[in-house]
């Protein structure tokens, strides 16, 4: 006889090894034996699948910092030297305020860029161009201008708007008025563009109709007596450069606040005065300029400055 202790534990190893046969009300099949899943390894880290993008620069940034680590440092005042004179002062243009003894621009429209430097030599200024082929520098062109000591201004800029930048450089010396001159570089030669007298500059990068390019204009300040500035506003029509017609603007926006300061630093110098109401009516704020006008007059006054202020009201009735 089989032992009746032995009977459930009978029972409960055909329950647990009968198979599911799709009839639930069969002893057995109400709870079947579903299989744990199998645990990871928690030292295992799962699989990450990398930017094929990120693997290309990384691969890039590799392979040039390999490169530029062997590019050597060039000294440009040694490779200047190399091209002037002994005994020549190299010129620091005082005008842009970052302005460098040594600059780079591309001036032929190579897309590769030119090295400027100035220099006085004896009694004239010039102006070298320089460019690398493979690994030597020779001298492109250069531009000598007699009887100037120094440089106010030095730019490359976009003047005529046909996508290549011209070089304006402005001379000054104590015994000559100051001069401005553009110049085109074109097969290694310098093209004179202009010169006009100025003593005063400023250049004017307005937004042009294309997105890529910027309308260029030089403001022109020719200095007068007292303090007194003719200003013109020009830009290249293609063959030249000619007035622009928004000088009025211009005087507006940067004029008159020239002179404002003026009078705000000597209030009591009726010149100051005489100025600001002149350059108030260039830019058309007649009522202002009544205004300066009738402050200035109050002084004592010379006969001359007298009749120069009204012949500014006789101006501004006639307009």
């Amino acid at each position: 006889m089989f032992p009746i202790h032995l009977v459930g534990v009978a029972l409960a190893g055909r329950m647990l090894l009968s198979k599911p046969n799709g009839d639930s009300n069969k002893i057995g099949q109400k709870f079947p034996i579903k299989p744990f899943p199998p645990r990871r390894p928690t030292d295992v880290k799962p699989l990450t699948v990398k930017n094929p993008f990120e693997v290309l620069i990384n691969g890039l940034n590799r392979q040039l910092s390999g490169i530029l680590k062997k590019q050597p440092l060039e000294n440009y005042d040694e490779i200047v030297a190399n091209f002037i004179p002994q005994g020549s002062t190299i010129l620091t243009p005082k005008r842009p305020s970052s302005s460098q003894s040594i600059s780079f621009a591309d001036i032929d429209g190579d897309s590769r860029n030119e090295l400027i430097a100035s220099f006085r030599h004896v009694n004239e200024v010039k102006t070298i161009i320089l460019k690398k082929e493979t690994d030597n520098w020779y001298k492109v062109a250069e531009i000598a201008t007699p009887e100037y000591e120094s440089i106010s201004y030095r730019d490359v800029v976009d003047l005529t708007g046909e996508g290549r930048k011209q070089l304006i450089i402005a001379l000054s010396s104590q015994d000559k008025d100051s001069v401005l001159r553009g110049y085109s570089l074109d097969k290694d030669k310098f093209n004179e563009l202009f010169a006009v007298n100025c003593n005063r500059l400023q250049v004017l990068k307005l937004p042009g109709s294309d997105r890529s390019t910027s309308e260029v204009k030089l403001a022109v300040w020719k200095r007068k007596e007292n303090d007194a500035y003719n200003i013109e506003l020009l830009q290249w029509n293609g063959s030249q450069l000619e007035p622009s017609n928004d000088i009025s603007t211009y005087y507006s926006s940067h004029v008159v606040p020239y002179y404002l300061k003026r009078v705000k630093k000597e209030p009591d110098l009726p010149q100051n005065w005489y100025n600001l109401a002149d350059c108030l009516i260039q830019a058309g704020l007649r009522r202002d300029a009544l205004i300066a006008i009738d402050a200035g007059m109050r002084y004592d006054l010379s006969t001359e400055l007298n009749d120069k202020f009204v012949a500014l009201k006789d101006k501004i009735k006639k307009i």
